[in-house]
Order: structure tokens, then C-alpha cells, then sequence
């Protein structure tokens, strides 16, 4: 698919740099300033996403969810006082999914459906044996506990299939491609769910007579029954995670995941926690589903912020580990994790085991004066990069800053015709820092951006900004009024070297699916933010 660019109303990025300023300053802090609960990736989705989501597959022909129920009542005959069956045919509309904020350890939902149809067949009832039923009835389950289903679900067959109820992780195979489902737990043992019949709101249109006639104890008892036994009710799967490996490179290959919900009074969010291959084993498994609630609730935010439907958190661990040394290794720098645990930011040490050749440099003075520089070859091995990627502005990308220091002691000489003037080795100090105070990082030219297929961080390390200081107050210093062209001629002679397109591919369309194929549409004018953790912000669309 190809996404079009998304524009963002200043409504959207206030909603958004809300949710960056308190993740950057939270009241509670999370472990290492990580909102992942110790997982690699974090995907949400909101209720009014996921119905929407049912509301499509609800009309699709080939998606066989739940649209009917037929059962039989045994029914005696009152005047000969035999047995006859009385047959209800119910047809519902799409379902409502709705996340519950009171489980502290199950993911748990409720659901409704609306009876849109409906008879109920009277054989000895001579007149009107067929009566149409009324509309605006609604079948309401509550506490359903959520699960995961193995394999591609067909609807109304996952008898082979594993279940995982909400509270355990799911492993995935690491020779097999498989596709995890999270669905409505029906069949979990010790479900406790409860069923009612809601009658039409105040005001609807409703010929209740029938259903005020209607047993409606006894028509619960056997909707509850077909719940329990009928496999069928697994047919709502609301999202889906397969462990296929994309070609993009460096790639995020799911080897596990659980998930959890949210809800206030407003909405209702599922989250999907994933472990990447190469990532860290330290996601919270035990009470997710408690903390994570708190986490969100404690700081006053939500995992999605207002006006938005999805959202991507990748842990600043996890970008460290699986993708920023693998596209700084791809480049020829090996790079470390240098971020402080509990500050918001990130912070990348990078060497380079090339060489830095500077030839030697002579410059001519007034008549007869010359001034000359020893050339060199360097190891930059020894001199690491330190890279720093912070938030300054919740609303704008996050600056990328850079520090390089190289010491060198040069050996120098000047001369006017036959006279010397001075002749010295002195120590350098090449920089790439602030311009006005050589001991800060520089911020650089660069930007985090976003595309259809990956985000990618651009950085090009100019050489015409690199300075040159020397150990101040020794003797052998080079006076720099005096040999001004000279040593400006140093300054310029930095490292020739470049980091660029260092493309991070994502969970997208590929590795992260939600049924029927959809991907997220990452708002491209909000961009990444990056308050420890990277977030994206977006919407689900339809394939």
C-alpha cells in the first residue's frame, strides 16, 4: 500500500506533545525511563478501532463471523399435554467490543450485539405460527476473558488450535512461520461471563409484547449453552501477530508476545507486547495487565494519545541492541549503549576502525615568511563517536547531537627565508563539538524520518566543522592571530567521514497485521518522537 502524506492539526501535535512531555517528566517513573514495561515493541490499537475493524468483516461474505443463532425450546402442549418445539432464529448486527478497566491480572471485554432479526416458530399456533421478533433487542456478554489462538482461524474451526488465555505470554516457533490470533476467550476454563438480554433503549421503536411473553430466563440458559460448546464463538478475532520475516534489513522478527488493555472513562485500548529476535528477554509477564493500567493512569496519559487510533512504542534498549548497532556495524562503526538509565534521551558510542590521513600543509606568510605542518596517519579506533538523540521540543523531531575528540601532537615550523621563528610539536585537540564552546556536542544538520516502508536516521558528519584547540598555556602553543591561515587550514583537515540512510525498518503491514490485512498509517507530520523510548502515532487503515 501506499500512504499518502499525513498532515496533523495543531489539536493532533498538542495531543501528542502532551503525552512526550509526561512521558519525558513522568510523576512515576518507569524502570529506565521506559514505557514498554521491559518489552521491545508495544503496538495499540483502540476500542473504536477494533470495531470498526468487526464492523467491516461483519459484511464481508467470507469472514463467517457470528451473524445467526438458531436454537429449540421443548414446549408442552397445555391443552393435549404433548411435547412440541418452539424455535427461536436470531440474526445479529456487527459486534461492540468493550475493554474493562476492573480485572487487575485476566485481559478482560465485554460485548454487545444487537438483534437485528428474528422469529420465533410456534408449530400449534394456528395463527401467525412464524412471529417476526422485535427490533432493538441486544444480547450484552460481559467478562469475557481475552485469549490467543494459534494458526490461521478459520471461523468456527479452532478445535485443533492451541489456546493461551490473556495473562501468558506466547512463544512463537523458531523453524515454523506462525500466526497468533488474540480472540474472544469463550472457551477458557473457568470462564465466568455473564449474559443478559438488553431491552431497546427509551424511546425505540419496539413491539415488546412478544418478548414480554418470552421466557427469557430459559432464552439465556440456552444462548449461554451455545457459548459454552459451540466453537464458533471464537470467531471474533480482534488482532493478529504472525513471526514471518520481513526482507527489510535490519528487520524486527517477532519471537514473542502477550498483550493487555486499557480503559478510563472515555476509551478502551489493546496493546500488543512483542519480543524481537535479538531483543531482550525482560518483558513483565506477571500482573501485565495491572501495571500497565497504572503505569498510563499514574502520569495522566493514555498509550494512544487523543485524536489518534493507533500507536508504536519501540523501547530505546531494544533500538540500541537489534537496530542501531546493526546499521552502524552495517557501516563500518561498532556502537555501544551509553544512555543514562533515568534521563530521556539516548545516547550512541561509535568507533570506526579506518584510518585518518592528513597531509602535510605549508602556507606562505607576507614576503618571505612559511609555515608548515607535520602531516600524519591516525587509527580513529581509539577516538569514539558519541552520539546524542534527545527531545528538546515536544513538538518538533528530536535534535541529533554529535562529540568526537582527537588528540594528536602535530610537529610545526616557521620560518622567514633563512630565520627560524619557531619550531614545535604541539597538542591537538580536533573537535566535532558546539561552535562556541568546543567541550558541547554539536547539534547536527540532520533529521529522523519517516516513510512508507521504515524510519531512517540521516546523518552526514561535516569536516568543515571540526575545530582544532590546543593544551592552552603551553609554550609550544601555535599563536593563531599570527598564523591565522594556518591554522584554519587545521580546522578544515578532519576525518572525511559520513553516516547515512540508516534505514530502521519497522513492524508494519508485513510483521504486524490486524484482521483483514490492515497496517498502520504512522502520521508523517507528527514524526517520530523520541522521549526515551521512540513513539509513532497514527491510524489503522484498511488493505
Amino acid at each position: 500500500m501506499s500512504l499518502g502524506y499525513t498532515t496533523a492539526t495543531p489539536a493532533m501535535q498538542d495531543s501528542v506533545a502532551e503525552m512526550v512531555e509526561r512521558m519525558m517528566r513522568p510523576k512515576i517513573k518507569p524502570d529506565g525511563l521506559s514505557f514498554t514495561m521491559g518489552w521491545d515493541v508495544v503496538a495499540s490499537y483502540s476500542e473504536k478501532q477494533i470495531n470498526d475493524l468487526l464492523r467491516v468483516r461483519h459484511v464481508e461474505t467470507n469472514a463467517e463471523m457470528l451473524r445467526t443463532l438458531s436454537f429449540t425450546f421443548k414446549d408442552e402442549n397445555p391443552v393435549t399435554e404433548e411435547l412440541f418445539d418452539t424455535t427461536y432464529d436470531l440474526k445479529f448486527g456487527a459486534p461492540l467490543v468493550q475493554f474493562n478497566a476492573h480485572s487487575p491480572g485476566q485481559p478482560m471485554c465485554s460485548l454487545l450485539m444487537e438483534i437485528v432479526e428474528g422469529t420465533e416458530t410456534v408449530p400449534i399456533r394456528v395463527k401467525n405460527p412464524v412471529r417476526s421478533m422485535p427490533r432493538g433487542w441486544k444480547l450484552q456478554l460481559e467478562d469475557i476473558p481475552l485469549a490467543t489462538v494459534r494458526g490461521l482461524v478459520s471461523e468456527g474451526d479452532a478445535e485443533h488450535s492451541d489456546i493461551v488465555s490473556g495473562e501468558k505470554a506466547v512463544h512463537f516457533s523458531l523453524t515454523d512461520n506462525e500466526m497468533q490470533h488474540v480472540v474472544l476467550g469463550f472457551k477458557l476454563a473457568n470462564t465466568t461471563y455473564k449474559l443478559t438480554l438488553v431491552p431497546p433503549a427509551s424511546g425505540e421503536a419496539s413491539e415488546s409484547l412478544l418478548m414480554k411473553k418470552l421466557d427469557l430466563p430459559r432464552l439465556e440458559k440456552f444462548i449461554n449453552r451455545y457459548f459454552q460448546n459451540d466453537v464458533g464463538a471464537l470467531s471474533y478475532s480482534i488482532a493478529c501477530l504472525n513471526n514471518t520475516k520481513s526482507d527489510d534489513s535490519p528487520n524486527l522478527q517477532p519471537v514473542k508476545f502477550q498483550f493487555a488493555t486499557f480503559k478510563n472513562k472515555d476509551r478502551g485500548i489493546l496493546s500488543l507486547f512483542i519480543q524481537v529476535k535479538g531483543g531482550f528477554a525482560t518483558g513483565r509477564t506477571e500482573e501485565l495487565q495491572s501495571h500497565w493500567q497504572n503505569q498510563w493512569g499514574d502520569n495522566g496519559i493514555q498509550p494512544i494519545p487523543d485524536r489518534f487510533t493507533a500507536s508504536l512504542l519501540l523501547s530505546s534498549d531494544m533500538l540500541h541492541r537489534v537496530l542501531f548497532q546493526q546499521a552502524f556495524k552495517g557501516q563500518g562503526w561498532d556502537a555501544i549503549n551509553l544512555s543514562p538509565t533515568n534521563e530521556a534521551e539516548n545516547k550512541i558510542s561509535a568507533r570506526t576502525k579506518k584510518q585518518w590521513t592528513v597531509p602535510e600543509q605549508n602556507y606562505d606568510y607576507g614576503i618571505n615568511s612559511k609555515f608548515h605542518v607535520d602531516g600524519f596517519t591516525l587509527d580513529l579506533e581509539k577516538w569514539p563517536l558519541t552520539l546524542t538523540i534527545r527531545q528538546d521540543d515536544p513538538k518538533a523531531s528530536p535534535n541529533v547531537y554529535a562529540h568526537w575528540t582527537i588528540d594528536k601532537e602535530v610537529g610545526w615550523n616557521a620560518h622567514t627565508g633563512i630565520i627560524p621563528l619557531g619550531s614545535e610539536v604541539v597538542k591537538a585537540k580536533f573537535r566535532l563539538c558546539d561552535e562556541n564552546d568546543h567541550e558541547q556536542p554539536r547539534k547536527l544538520d540532520c533529521k529522523i524520518q519517516l516513510d512508507d516502508v521504515s524510519f531512517s536516521l540521516d546523518m552526514k558528519l561535516n569536516t568543515k566543522v571540526f575545530r582544532m584547540d590546543q593544551a592552552k598555556g603551553a609554550k609550544n602553543e601555535i599563536h593563531f592571530e599570527t598564523w591565522e591561515r594556518g591554522m584554519a587550514g587545521l580546522w578544515t583537515q578532519s576525518p572525511n567521514l559520513a553516516l547515512s540512510s540508516v534505514g530502521l525498518g519497522i513492524l508494519r503491514a508485513t510483521n504486524l497485521l490486524t484482521p483483514g490485512g490492515n497496517c498502520i498509517d504512522f502520521n508523517e507530520e507528527i514524526g517520530v518522537k523520541a522521549p526515551k523510548d521512540f513513539l509513532l502515532v497514527g491510524h489503522v487503515l484498511e488493505a
